[in-house]
């Protein structure tokens, strides 16, 4: 799969349930509008996405029942946790990190950061702060039933990536 594709990809991940036209999606990677529509359609035809028409318009949106629509989530997740680690000084990072692997070795359904509270998805309780950030910990069945309110332009998932978007997926059906 090509960088643009992964692009288009990337831009609808940014949205619960986002819908954009070729149009937008061409002007949001930055790419001519014939270029995104090729691709685009390519992503039509493998099930990546579906599309509705609204009058001359196409509006596009993740296929979330695609298998192959998770993969490509969860690889956009890891290369977005790595960029923002890639960001914190080496002893943040390394608590991050820390915090990431022993919350991981608990029963946990996902973490990830949003709005910068790390929000840990377990039935266990985890520490209130770690590395400067403000911990939360929710039930997976909150989780599930605060899935429309995420804010995806300000998310980045630390850690389960599947299950973040499996959850997006089910809440979508």
């Amino acid at each position: 799969m090509g960088l643009e594709q992964l692009s288009i990809i990337s831009v609808l991940s940014k949205g619960f349930n986002r819908e954009l036209t070729i149009n937008q999606l061409s002007k949001s990677i930055k790419r001519s509008y014939a270029s995104t529509n090729q691709h685009t359609h390519s992503l039509i035809k493998k099930n990546i996405l579906n599309k509705k028409a609204v009058g001359s318009a196409i509006l596009c949106l993740l296929n979330l029942k695609n298998e192959e629509t998770i993969a490509h989530l969860i690889f956009n997740s890891m290369g977005e946790k790595k960029r923002f680690a890639e960001g914190l000084s080496g002893q943040r990072r390394a608590a991050l990190e820390d915090f990431i692997t022993k919350a991981s070795t608990h029963p946990t359904q996902t973490i990830f950061l949003e709005g910068g509270i790390i929000t840990v998805v377990s039935d266990k309780k985890h520490n209130s702060k770690v590395a400067g950030f403000t911990i939360k910990t929710i039930s997976p069945g909150e989780f599930e039933s605060s899935v429309k309110k995420i804010n995806f332009e300000d998310l980045v998932i630390l850690a389960n990536y599947e299950a973040f978007w499996r959850a997006i997926s089910k809440a979508v059906q």
